[in-house]
């Protein structure tokens, strides 16, 4: 009995160490199942058939002389054969033995291992990146960042020349319209009272109705429009030598109908209170569009620069481009960049139209003494060209 024992024992040991394989363990369960039924038909079989029983060591048959159908009657834990158990009247069968141990600590023991116990899973092996991989991948995002941020710098600045173009010709369009209802151009009863007889630009100085006026401030570098900042940046300033000086501000009061900037109190400048401009507003004074102080930037920040016939000839001389040194063409008589013409003297500089309106372009900057078509003056944007 005590070998029958030692023998389970170690088969269930070896049922164990197979138990990792989960479709083994799964077909060894219900291969238990149906033993347990069967032991239980045995027992019940043992109760009917008293006799003894020589279990085969060797081929698992019965010895000679057994009855098929009997069991032994042997102390507990009891000996019952299956398949005398499964086996009907006169059914031959293989006389294998098995110890009814379903009802010892054995079995309890090994039901807590089969049941209880989680059947450990195969670990996929982890793999992460090498270090040469990791510097090749390094590699090709710096070389695709060096090809792309340069195009990406480029499309970018091309849409806001694009825009400027567009705010450009937006702002000429809307002057024709005031023009058309009020048969002058948007410039104020102040204005016109203090200057001659001639064409005005609105600059880069920002004035007042009283007469005095001061540099608008160039945020992004930190420097004003009638001040140098060396190396890079010139003087810009753009004023036409008259008593009274301004900026785009009082164009965009009448073209706006902006009742809070003083040239336009009480509709003084637009009568009709209509809006002739479409202009994006900000809440600062230093990004692009029309800012709390009433000025128009373009997209780098800088004021367009508006010249308007006053005289009524239909030709307008702004105050920068009428300059020999920017607008004349070497020996080229009085023919200038950019459709420009001189009618007399020198700086006469003028083009053959009402309204100019113009960007510093993407580098934000002027020199007077640079041409038109070079330099910094380069990349300006004109809506004459």
């Amino acid at each position: 009995m005590a070998g029958r024992s030692k023998s389970f024992a170690t088969g269930a040991r070896i049922f164990w160490n197979r138990a990792n394989d989960h479709a083994f363990a799964t077909r060894k369960f219900w291969t238990l199942t149906a033993a347990t039924s069967a032991l239980e038909r045995a027992q019940v079989a043992n109760a009917n058939h008293r006799g003894s029983i020589v279990a085969s060591r060797s081929d698992g048959g019965l010895a000679p002389g057994v009855p098929p159908h009997a069991v032994a009657e042997l102390p507990v834990p009891s000996v019952v054969c299956v398949v005398c158990a499964m086996a009907g009247p006169g059914e031959a069968h293989s006389g294998i033995v098995i110890p009814s141990f379903f009802e010892t600590a054995d079995y309890q023991l090994f039901n807590d291992l089969i049941m209880k116990t989680p059947i450990p899973q195969p670990r996929r092996a982890a793999h992460g990146f090498t270090l040469i991989e990791l510097l090749v991948v390094i590699a090709i995002i710096g070389i695709l960042a060096g090809l792309l941020l340069p195009a990406l710098g480029k499309a970018k600045n091309q849409a806001r020349v694009t825009q400027a173009k567009v705010e450009i010709k937006n702002i000429e369009g809307a002057i024709s319209k005031y023009e058309a209802d009020y048969s002058r151009y948007p410039a104020s009863q102040q204005l016109r009272s203090r200057i001659p007889d001639g064409d005005f630009t609105f600059g880069t100085q920002y004035g007042n109705p009283a007469g005095s006026s001061t540099s608008l401030f160039d945020d992004k570098n930190k420097v004003a429009y009638d001040a140098a900042k060396p190396p890079r940046i010139p003087v810009r300033k753009i004023v036409n030598g008259y008593p009274y000086e301004n900026c785009n501000v009082e164009v965009m009061a009448a073209l706006l109908d902006r009742t809070n900037l003083v040239w336009n109190s009480n509709h003084a400048m637009n009568p009709n209170k209509t809006g002739y401009l479409n202009a994006r507003e900000v809440s600062d004074s230093k990004t692009a569009g029309v800012g709390l102080d009433g000025v128009y930037r373009d997209p780098w920040g800088n004021p367009y620069i508006i010249t308007v016939d006053l005289n009524g000839d239909d030709k307008c001389r702004d105050a920068f481009y009428k300059l020999d040194s920017v607008s004349a063409i070497p020996n080229g008589g009085d023919k200038g960049y950019n459709g420009l013409f001189r009618p007399a003297g020198p700086n006469t500089f003028e083009a053959n139209k009402p309204v100019m309106v113009w960007s510093f372009g993407p580098d934000g900057l002027i020199s007077d003494q640079q041409k038109a078509n070079t330099g910094m003056n380069k990349d300006n944007i004109l809506s004459w060209q």
